[in-house]
């Protein structure tokens, strides 16, 4: 006798390897998801991150620095003149980073650190080092970053 068809076994066998295979591929495409939400986070908290520096690197370079020397005591508060002569102050407080009480630094991301200002005379031109902790606040756990930034400017 010959019929044409699959067994029960052949079936359930069938069943159970395409279940796997569609389990795998689920649980991979969840992987790449979190992955990719993960990067999106890091690179939001990296630009935000190099605006703040370039924003304060680029006013710093062309400034007289008014704040006191502190060259191995981390200060909170760069108090500079610009080259416009107005005097700037940025200030990292509450988790934000300050330029003249208005805030820099985006409501989605945290920015704690400080300054480390070295006032020394020639031949060593003065110079400040900000160091920088950044991350998001308040996401899901895939969608948190956190990056620590140091840079240091000297005004020209």
């Amino acid at each position: 006798m010959n019929k044409k068809g699959f067994t029960l076994i052949e079936l359930i066998v069938a069943i159970g390897v395409f279940s796997l295979i569609v389990l795998a591929m689920v649980t991979i495409s969840f992987s790449v998801i979190q992955s990719q939400r993960k990067a999106f986070a890091l690179q939001v908290t990296q630009e935000a991150s190099r605006y703040i520096l370039e924003s304060m690197g680029k006013e710093v370079r062309t400034s007289k620095i008014n704040s006191p020397d502190s060259p191995t005591i981390q200060v909170t508060v760069l108090d500079i003149t610009n080259a416009r002569g107005e005097n700037v102050v940025y200030q990292f407080m509450n988790n934000r980073v300050y330029r003249q009480g208005e805030p820099l630094s985006p409501t989605n991301l945290e920015v704690n650190g400080g300054f480390y200002i070295s006032k020394r005379t020639l031949p060593v031109r003065a110079r400040i080092t900000t160091v920088m902790q950044v991350k998001t606040a308040g996401a899901k756990v895939e969608e948190q970053a956190e990056i620590y930034l140091q840079n240091t400017i000297a005004p020209r």
